[in-house]
């Protein structure tokens, strides 16, 4: 809270005008103060569903594409749930990057799809085209995803990281905790200070009407 030398002095409007500037300040530190606890307790949710769907894995982690396919898109889904400037979804990405390089994580792709439509564009410009197409239409519409199977210990590594950030997160939580609390104390404080001074200004103007009245 501000210094409060000279405020004795001020007039009972100043007074007023002075006090509810001094709490509107405290307002606005209170309120940023919750807006960011709502926010790490977003992130908080979003690493702990990531770090559910590794853990599922054991320690062993996933044994096939299609089960790292499962922690590529528990990351994707964290990620997209978190505003673009939040921190926390910055280093999930890089988490992310750093698990498919790790375990050289390849995304199943549409074969069908893009070989179907170059049939169609050979088919467009020469004699091949609907033959190409005919046959290769019966491919398997997708193929699928590829990895490494995580080494001894390897996987640990990989969720200990996310742990890591939960715990960093939890941490940020508790200091910012401690800090609302100081300021809703300091409010507290503030308004108990400012009622008691009003209400000196009030009995001070009294005793002067009644002086003048005399």
């Amino acid at each position: 809270m501000s210094n409060l030398n000279g405020v004795a002095s001020m007039s009972p409007d100043a007074l007023l005008a002075y006090c509810r500037l001094q709490l509107h300040s405290l307002d606005q530190e209170t309120s940023a103060q919750i807006q960011v606890q709502n926010t790490e307790l977003d992130d908080r949710k979003a690493v702990e569903k990531v770090q559910s769907t590794l853990e599922s894995f054991g320690t062993q982690g996933p044994q096939n594409g299609t089960q790292m396919a499962n922690c590529v898109s528990a990351f994707d889904d964290a990620i997209q749930s978190l505003a673009t400037d939040d921190p926390v979804r910055a280093q999930l990405d890089q988490q992310r990057a750093t698990m498919i390089s790790t375990y050289h994580y390849h995304a199943a792709e549409n074969t069908s799809q893009t070989i179907s439509s170059l049939a169609r564009l050979v088919g467009a410009n020469g004699d091949l085209g609907a033959t190409a197409e005919t046959s290769l239409i019966q491919m398997p519409a997708l193929t699928t995803p590829t990895s490494d199977t995580p080494k001894d210990g390897q996987w640990a590594g990989t969720t200990g990281a996310l742990s890591n950030l939960v715990t960093d997160i939890k941490s940020d939580a508790d200091i910012r905790m401690l800090q609302l609390q100081d300021l809703v104390s300091e409010r507290q404080q503030a308004v108990q200070l400012f009622t008691g001074m009003m209400s000196k200004t009030d009995q001070t103007l009294e005793d002067q009407s009644k002086a003048i009245g005399r």
